[in-house]
């Protein structure tokens, strides 16, 4: 798990601001008020970020000493505290401690702040990375659908990126692991949810078919590709018109990886029947695995 990345914004004169924000709220407020020890966090952040790890894990321990002795160990500011500090565990090398402490801040935060909590839901992913780098796969593939499953209940449809993220971290995972099927499973739910929100031409769903068709192929699935591929070549002709770029694109994916075009098709130069654009969408699992090669529908 990676520490804070900004260390543009965070210079000397930061660093300055902040420990003068901390000393203003020791004298006015107390050492041990909430908001100092908020303060005292920051100065920790802003060390850490200008590269005084040490200084840094020393606030923070003494940060969550604190928080625990006055505010208690379930606290919602303690449990942050105590992530902070695993965080700065981890860049250290000290894994084994910041995975402890990382277990312990999700069983505490699914008491106190409920299974579907916002902070549950993002404790539970890091800890699902911190599983990945110790190479404890299966651990970490089950809290990713875990929280792949939690935000399918909590997801907002202005605000879907959690869901999103989520699932693309899910899908790269099945495909590193080798879990083909299950990536390509997820794959049709997605498509389905999506089809049943936006509609089959949006050109989102477009996108998707082609990523599936491009999964089938690199599942062995080879019938299925080819007549999803020869669906999507249809749609597209009829949504964005045979002479856009995505028909080109899909139609010489159809050739490339079928032998021949389809059914009014001009492959060399002319204009194809249909097809999805290329690039396609983001690719969701990684190189080795399957992922959107059959284009995607240009906006």
């Amino acid at each position: 798990m990676d520490g804070p990345q900004d260390t543009t914004t965070h210079t000397h004169e930061t660093v300055t601001i902040d420990e003068e924000m901390l000393q203003q709220k020791e004298r006015t407020l107390g050492p041990d008020h909430p908001e100092t020890l908020a303060a005292r966090g920051d100065v920790a952040y802003t060390y850490w970020v200008n590269g005084r790890i040490a200084e840094a894990i020393e606030i923070e321990e003494q940060v969550l000493a604190d928080c625990e002795r006055i505010l208690g160990a379930e606290d919602p500011a303690t449990l942050v505290a105590r992530s902070n500090l695993a965080s700065s565990y981890w860049s250290e090398g000290r894994r084994d401690e910041a995975t402890t402490m990382e277990e312990e801040v999700l069983a505490a935060s699914e008491r106190v702040l409920g299974y579907d909590h916002e902070t549950t839901i993002t404790t539970r992913s890091n800890l699902a990375v911190s599983y990945w780098a110790l190479d404890r796969r299966e651990e970490a593939i089950a809290l990713q659908e875990q929280v792949v499953a939690a935000s399918e209940r909590t997801a907002d449809r202005e605000d879907e990126e959690a869901l999103i993220t989520a699932r693309e971290q899910l899908l790269g995972s099945y495909w590193s692991a080798g879990m083909n099927e299950k990536a390509i499973a997820l794959e049709e739910a997605v498509l389905a949810a999506l089809t049943e929100a936006n509609g089959p031409d949006d050109l989102e769903v477009l996108n998707a078919r082609a990523t599936l068709a491009s999964s089938y192929r690199t599942a062995g699935r080879a019938d299925e590709a080819r007549e999803l591929q020869r669906q999507l070549i249809a749609d597209l002709s009829r949504v964005i018109g045979p002479n856009h770029p995505g028909t080109v694109a899909a139609v010489k994916t159809f050739i490339n990886s079928d032998g021949g075009a389809p059914h009014g098709a001009v492959p060399d130069g002319g204009t194809p029947a249909a097809g999805p654009a290329d690039p396609g969408p983001a690719d969701p699992s990684p190189a080795d695995g399957g992922g959107a090669d059959g284009g995607a529908a240009a906006a």
